[in-house]
């Protein structure tokens, strides 16, 4: 019987560590439930554009992305990275099928700091419709981080934020694959990982700089997931055995699991309002009502093909057919105060739904 799915996003850093025994993890999961993966690129992006002769800036982490810069991301990311991936997934037994975000609306994002950044992208709505098109063929998404502007150009999106919206509006779990094995805080023992971060104190220890660097987006990607409908979040290193354990918990607000030692795998970003005990207990956060915590525990005992799709905050759309139009469908939106919950259709988007942030 099918489970609830999962997001799994992997960074670049990651990618060139990870061999066959993680791959051959995610395809045992693959096998297992409905998987959705989110790659970034960074690594490769740099390297790319250093050999062309090409200025590298950012700024609070994210890649100031003028005309040419962006088209050496989309090339490396859609084109490249995306395709390698695919590649790998399928060697290991995994039906990957790549596409990009900004293909089919899936991602509409707007100019992020009103295009400061240049061609950096602000999630605004996500159309699941072409990733169930895919699964519905038997086959694995596997999505490069891009988004479709309004003025119909490709944009640069953050690979963290990216899964966050796709898990929300599929209602999938997700997991951030990391080169290091969650949270980390210090402690008399020295560092260890952190078990369990309620989404409420997660900018407290950002501020407090117990959480720094390339950790400070997945966590706030996290929180965002969560607060957004995911019905759990999970932050790991590039163990298999990591990706294994969080990816086959019995329930998404079980206790991350321990390796043999007792030490957790991973951190898991805990909603608001949520004890631990059941999905029941969730309260209905920014964005997410309490009907969400319900479809969740329906979709992981219903098999997809006797089941409705979920939309991202409460509802249900009908399945469709084979012989049907991928097209409009339900999602999740993202606002500046929180995740949204789509209304009716504007500026164009006729096969999206559009973000009434909540």
């Amino acid at each position: 019987m099918e489970t609830g799915g999962l997001v799994i996003k992997i960074g670049g850093s990651v990618l060139d560590a990870a061999g066959a025994a993680w791959f051959g993890a995610l395809k045992a999961l693959a096998d297992e439930r409905p998987i959705v993966v989110v790659h970034g690129g960074g690594p490769a992006i740099d390297a790319r554009l250093k050999a062309l002769g090409l200025a590298i800036e950012k700024r609070g982490g994210l890649r100031v992305t003028d005309a040419a810069t962006l088209a050496v991301v989309e090339g490396v990311l859609a084109g490249e990275l995306n395709g390698a991936v695919v590649r790998t997934l399928l060697r290991a037994g995994v039906p990957a099928w790549g596409v990009s975000g900004a293909a089919a609306r899936l991602i509409a994002v707007e100019p992020k700091d009103g295009g400061a950044l240049g061609r950096v992208g602000t999630i605004r709505a996500v159309d699941p419709a072409p990733l169930r098109a895919i699964q519905k063929a038997g086959c694995v998404p596997v999505v490069a981080p891009l988004g479709l502007g309004p003025d119909g150009e490709a944009y640069n999106v953050n690979a963290d934020e990216a899964a966050a919206a796709l898990a929300a509006a599929l209602g999938y779990g997700v997991v951030f694959v990391s080169d290091v094995p969650g949270v980390l805080v210090e402690t008399p023992a020295g560092r260890t990982v952190l078990p369990a971060l309620p989404a409420a104190e997660a900018e407290a220890h950002i501020a407090g700089g117990a959480i720094t660097g390339g950790m400070i987006p997945k966590v706030r990607a996290a929180v965002r997931a969560v607060e957004g409908g995911a019905p759990a979040a999970w932050i790991v290193g590039a163990d298999p055995a990591a990706l294994l354990a969080v990816g086959r918990c019995g329930s998404p607000v079980a206790p991350v699991p321990s390796d043999v030692q007792g030490a957790p795998i991973g951190t898991r970003i805990v909603a608001d309002g949520a004890d631990g005990s059941g999905l029941g207990d969730r309260s209905a956060g920014p964005g997410l009502r309490a009907e969400k915590t319900a479809e969740s525990a329906v979709a992981a005992a219903v098999p997809a093909a006797d089941r409705p799709s979920p939309t991202a905050f409460g509802g249900d759309q009908a399945e469709p057919r084979a012989a049907d139009t991928p097209g409009a469908g339900s999602g999740a939106a993202a606002g500046d105060t929180g995740w949204g919950r789509f209304s009716g259709t504007e500026g164009g988007m006729s096969d999206a739904r559009v973000v009434r942030p909540l």
